[in-house]
């Protein structure tokens, strides 16, 4: 199914109820979301919920200046990582793998 829409909108991706939004040769097209083939594993279960949890953790110090502070000199006395987020998410997963 091809969708028309007016000007304000220039893009549109992703999953709304049972329906997927997808943009190809810039047109928007929708189309029904398919089915999972297969169980998910216990050990993909636990990743999902690893990385929500250090997603969850890394949106808390982005939003709480003063730990964003403490972060960002950590982050700055790395300088490896081309992103500030990306700095913070990683050690909060890491600090997860670590927890066993």
């Amino acid at each position: 199914m091809k969708i028309k829409l007016q000007a304000p909108i220039i893009g549109m991706s992703g999953k709304m109820g049972d329906k997927v939004f997808f943009t190809r040769n810039g047109q928007i097209f929708c189309r029904k979301a398919g089915k999972r083939q297969t169980q998910v594993k216990a050990s993909e279960k636990a990743r999902r919920e690893k990385f929500g949890i250090a997603a969850r953790a890394t949106n808390r110090i982005m939003n709480d200046p003063i730990e964003r502070e403490y972060w960002e000199k950590q982050y700055r006395a790395q300088g490896k990582y081309k992103s500030f987020r990306g700095y913070v998410f990683s050690n909060q997963m890491k600090g997860l793998n670590n927890e066993k």
